[in-house]
């Protein structure tokens, strides 16, 4: 198909007007001032979501509004008929069950736990772009039958930005809504927060914390003003049906430069660690930077005998370096390295594509080459963080 330079140039320039009126508007409601995006934890599973959730969640709450939160949230999620003591709920975050069992049948760490003085207990799993890990639902549903006694006195709750259901490595056997339910941040969470934000509405701290919150839901999910503007581009396409066979040519055109650029980002990144990190029990540890689709991650790797060391060929090893790594709640350990991290230092554009460098915020900053070359240093810094990290917890190891 033969690109009409005219009819593109036009579809550009009109759609780089919706963008800029999109950017006023935002500009004016202040849409893109968010604390939490600011200090780079908009993702953070532990420190901000299971945290935030968990302190609105608690009757003792340092919001002090009782336990009107958690009363609207078992609503929200059809749990109001759940024999549940709101007055006298515990709730904790990262509540520890004991080591995972080799059969990965029971332990781990539970996002957030709740329960009352009968035991009745609210278990949550919560998902922002983490993946499963083996068994982990299924542990989470074994403990709560130990810790309840009785199947009807616990309800387990799988939470993901958009509903998905839990694969089949996490739930094993669990059937959704007879083991389980499933709901999400887009949704539910949304909506719970609305709520406590208009019982919140006499102060104003409480209210604009939560506010920012909802804010920072609706960017997760792809709720925000970018989706009134692709409306906006939507209806320019209608009204001009000759950009319809514009539109095929550009991404083809758009991925051959991600494609270039990316390419050579993780080869001048990787270049950093052509050589092994630490050489320790006659084996070889690297350190390598992918973009796969886990996202942008720094992985480490144990090699013996220049063959990659995994849980498939050597389980036994991979589980005695990941019983000290976990110590570091930041590693993922899964997967075929040893443990890897999601770099942080930078923002995605897209959050629902997850990580990957192609949908970084901005990327089109990675085309000048001082700006990459800025980017790359401040890359590199972070990796050697949490190359310490990853050193120091290996070198415990006798």
């Amino acid at each position: 198909m033969e690109i009409d330079i005219k009819s593109t140039q036009y579809l550009l320039h009109q759609v780089s007007l919706i963008d800029k009126k999109y950017k006023e508007i935002a500009k004016i409601t202040g849409e893109n001032f968010n604390i939490f995006k600011i200090l780079r934890l908009e993702t953070n599973e532990v420190r901000v979501h299971s945290n935030i959730l968990a302190e609105l969640l608690n009757p003792l709450g340092s919001h002090e509004q009782g336990n009107i939160f958690l009363k609207l949230f078992l609503e929200q999620t059809k749990l109001k008929d759940f024999d549940f003591d709101c007055e006298n709920a515990n709730v904790e975050v990262e509540k520890h069950i004991g080591y995972i069992s080799e059969d990965r049948t029971s332990g781990g760490n539970i996002d957030i736990f709740m329960t009352d003085k009968d035991k009745n207990t609210v278990i949550i799993e919560n998902k922002i772009y983490a993946g499963d890990q083996e068994n982990q639902l299924l542990r989470y549903f074994n403990f709560g039958k130990e810790y309840c006694g009785k199947p009807d006195k616990f309800k387990l709750i799988y939470l993901t930005l958009d509903g998905k259901d839990a694969s089949g490595l996490s739930k094993s056997n669990l059937t959704e809504g007879k083991d389980y339910i499933r709901i999400s941040y887009k949704i539910e969470i949304k909506i719970w927060l609305e709520e406590c934000r208009k019982h919140a509405a006499s102060h104003p701290m409480l209210r604009e914390t939560i506010s920012q919150y909802i804010n920072l839901i609706k960017v997760l999910t792809n709720q925000t003003i970018n989706n009134n503007m692709s409306n906006e581009i939507k209806d320019l396409i209608y009204k001009n049906p000759e950009f319809f066979d514009i539109i095929p040519k550009l991404p083809e055109i758009r991925d051959e430069i991600w494609n270039e650029i990316i390419k050579d980002v993780i080869s001048k990144l990787n270049a950093e660690y052509k050589d092994p990190i630490l050489k320790k029990h006659s084996i070889d540890f690297y350190a390598e930077f992918l973009n796969d689709e886990d996202g942008f991650t720094f992985c480490f790797f144990a090699k013996k005998d220049n063959v990659v060391i995994h849980a498939d060929n050597n389980k036994q090893i991979i589980d005695k370096y990941r019983d000290v790594l976990k110590k570091d709640n930041d590693f993922v350990l899964w997967g075929s390295p040893i443990c890897w991290k999601i770099i942080k230092n930078f923002r995605t554009s897209n959050p629902e594509h997850g990580f990957r460098l192609e949908y970084m915020e901005k990327f089109s900053d990675l085309l000048n080459s001082q700006k990459r070359e800025e980017f790359l240093n401040l890359i590199i810094m972070e990796s050697k963080s949490y190359k310490d990290d990853f050193l120091k917890l290996i070198n415990s190891i006798d």
